[in-house]
């Protein structure tokens, strides 16, 4: 089931399954900014994840000497959420423990997500509870998609990413989509700005680390732009299907990164995961801002 929320700025629909934004419309001239869900490069929009972000080694982690199976970035974002709360402007959905998500995660938890318009912004907030009796292991992101151009304004490589201040963005190096242990600097322009080129993306994604806690993708050719802030997060994976010219980038903020190359993971060992005690709340956010 999908639902709206709007301003007087942006329309934005939001779809029960994995409480996911599918679309962000400016009210302006009508651009849409969210990647449109075209199956033959991506068939998703900008989906939620939980409770992984990434891949596990073989799609298998342990627990207490058992083996488990997450897909990639976890299930949330398969499953269908339940409305808890929705305003003009903002809508809260949860998801529950059961039995399809304790064969997969042994922990008992509520996971919901709201996304609120203030302005131009979405702000999507995750808040993560343990319902359990052990403490307990997740990670949290988002996996949000643009459309390039922006209503067919320019090309592709008209655009690249400005980072709201300078750094010294580190990318790790990856092996099939797993992380490895080395870094290398991002080649950049002035510590600000990466331009995009379709073959950044030959090897999969490009996971970067110690970037500026805001980016913007703009372009040469429009004065339009979207913004994400990623506060609380040490990961973005910059992304679009490899070895194409796919017409849309994702820019993910993540709280977790992949298994190493090659090497199993247990679930409680497992790189930069949360540990939740039992009966703990957490919360995490990033949010979107639309340059009309």
């Amino acid at each position: 089931m999908q639902f709206i929320i709007e301003n007087e700025s942006l329309k934005v629909t939001v779809d029960s399954v994995g409480c996911e934004v599918v679309s962000i419309i400016g009210k302006n001239d009508d651009t849409e900014y969210l990647w449109i869900g075209d199956p033959e490069y991506w068939a998703q929009h900008a989906p939620s994840m939980f409770p992984i972000c990434g891949r596990l080694t073989d799609g298998k982690c342990t627990y207490e000497g058992k083996t488990y199976e997450i897909g990639c970035h976890g299930f949330a974002r398969k499953m269908e959420f339940t409305l808890a709360e929705k305003t003009p402007t903002s809508i809260a959905m949860t998801l529950t423990a059961d039995e399809t998500t304790l064969a997969q995660y042994p922990f008992n938890f509520a996971f919901t997500i709201t996304h609120t318009l203030e302005g131009t912004t979405v702000r999507t907030d995750f808040k993560v509870e343990n319902k359990g009796e052990n403490t307990m292991p997740y990670a949290v992101g988002g996996h949000p998609g643009f459309n390039v151009p922006f209503g067919g304004a320019g090309e592709f490589t008209d655009y690249y990413l400005e980072f709201e201040s300078e750094c010294d963005v580190k990318e790790i190096v990856c092996e099939q989509c797993f992380i490895t242990e080395a870094l290398r600097p991002l080649a950049m322009e002035g510590r600000k700005i990466r331009r995009l080129s379709h073959d950044m993306f030959d090897n999969d994604a490009v996971i970067i680390t110690d970037m500026a806690k805001a980016v913007s993708l703009k372009s040469t050719a429009t004065d339009k732009s979207v913004t994400l802030r990623y506060d609380g997060m040490n990961y973005v994976s910059l992304w679009h299907k490899p070895l194409v010219a796919a017409p849309y980038v994702c820019i993910e903020p993540w709280t977790s990164i992949p298994d190493y190359f090659g090497k199993s993971t247990d679930i409680m060992e497992k790189r930069d995961l949360f540990h939740l005690a039992a009966g703990a709340t957490a919360n995490h956010s990033y949010s979107i801002t639309i340059g009309l």
